[in-house]
């Protein structure tokens, strides 16, 4: 898929990276075995004592298709921001979902879309902003999740990771689906 890195050159960059699928990007797995994630578009983290403003925009179609059951699949998610707790200087950054679709046969391993990490050991200040407008994550395969917030989210003033995100709309057509999962171990870090 696609990926952005918003790593800047010096402190005071001042231009915005920016991303943007206008087409369609189709995950499909056909009939191989393969043990890997794959990605639609991600946020890179950097690890960078520079950040830059950017934006990852999907104002196309992203569909994830699988004909195979978890465990022979491996993981597939839309959209991927990836965050560091290495890095303070995260840049201002905004997501745009657009549409997402996971139909076939699922798994808990198919995601429209994943915020943050499990293997961070510590809360991200993120400036992030993951905003839904006109989009819309349809889940029609068995096992899917819309959208999974890992445990290392939060606004620079606030403890609630969930004021990332606006304008979400999520569609569970189907059975045995979640819309919104909210990952942690340690419940005194969200």
């Amino acid at each position: 898929g696609l990926s952005l890195n918003p790593e800047g050159p010096s402190p005071l960059s001042s231009g915005k990276a920016t991303l943007e699928n206008t087409g369609v990007i189709t995950l499909a797995n056909s009939n191989a075995n393969y043990d890997t994630m794959v990605i639609g578009m991600q946020l890179e983290s950097t690890n960078s004592s520079f950040g830059m403003n950017s934006e990852l925009i999907n104002s196309g179609t992203i569909n994830i298709e699988t004909t195979k059951s978890n465990g022979s699949y491996g993981k597939a998610t839309g959209m991927q921001i990836n965050l560091s707790n290495i890095n303070s200087n995260i840049p201002n950054t905004l997501v745009k979902v657009g549409n997402i679709n996971i139909k076939g046969v699922g798994g808990p391993s198919l995601y429209g879309l994943i915020f943050g990490s499990i293997q961070n050991t510590g809360l991200v200040n993120s400036k992030i902003i993951v905003d839904g407008s006109g989009g819309l994550i349809n889940l029609e395969a068995s096992g899917s999740v819309g959208v999974q917030i890992n445990r290392v989210n939060k606004p620079q003033t606030s403890v609630n990771g969930l004021e990332n995100f606006k304008n979400l709309s999520i569609l569970i057509n189907g059975g045995n689906q979640v819309g919104l999962a909210r990952y942690t171990e340690e419940a005194n870090e969200n």
